[in-house]
């Protein structure tokens, strides 16, 4: 007891494909095609982690300071805390859009969905609730709203100079792939270069190597002049 937990889903922390357009975006409409962790990361570069226990702020302080967020702040979305802006910030954060920068949520209460697109173009909705932290890469369509209960807490994590427009879709299409850093949003050879940068330098060598070898075999002087 005491030690901080942290898995790549939480007991209540799940993705699925939805069910075609939901007419009400704060149900779950869950389709019974589930998405694990791994697919989420390794398919469109979303991460996934849970924190509790007395030490959970202190993972999230490292997490920041590995990813250069200096700057923090706190969000409670609820009817209670927005008033009669509730509804319309909701319609706000469910339009579609990307950042050019990684968002980076740690839900401290309630419970909300992160609808993210899959690299074919369809919805997959992540459950997020307290303890649960997500990253969404830069360059990535997503949307947010709050389940049924009406009630999410988050703390935000920014860079010092975040670049935070949401750019809606399709203006978000003219943006240039290469000035965003979602991995997913590269060529995936170069997603690979970018991620494994020591495989890359040990391949690069190699490639030397070979071609080296295949020149010093074309400057040999030839053999059957005689």
């Amino acid at each position: 007891m005491g030690h901080p937990c942290h898995f790549w889903f939480s007991p209540d922390m799940r993705a699925f494909y939805l069910q075609d357009e939901p007419d009400n975006p704060k149900n779950y409409n869950d389709s019974g095609t589930s998405v694990s962790a791994e697919e989420l990361r390794n398919t469109i570069a979303v991460e996934t982690w849970h924190f509790e226990g007395p030490d959970a702020m202190n993972l999230i302080d490292e997490m920041a300071e590995k990813r250069g967020y200096t700057s923090r702040d706190r969000v409670i979305i609820s009817p209670q805390s927005m008033g009669d802006k509730f509804e319309t910030m909701c319609k706000k954060f469910y339009q579609e859009h990307l950042h050019e920068d990684e968002e980076i949520r740690y839900i401290t209460g309630g419970e909300g969905f992160f609808d993210v697109r899959s690299i074919d173009d369809k919805w997959i909705r992540i459950v997020v609730s307290t303890g649960d932290f997500i990253i969404l890469p830069a360059g990535i369509y997503h949307r947010f709203t709050p389940s049924n209960k009406n009630h999410t807490e988050a703390t935000r994590l920014f860079q010092s100079y975040p670049k935070w427009n949401s750019i809606s879709r399709p203006e978000g299409d003219k943006i240039e792939v290469s000035s965003l850093s979602a991995p997913f949003s590269f060529h995936p050879v170069v997603w690979f270069l970018a991620t494994f940068p020591f495989l890359t330098s040990i391949a690069f060598a190699l490639l030397v190597c070979i071609h080296a070898n295949i020149s010093m075999e074309w400057l040999k002087p030839p053999t059957n002049l005689l």
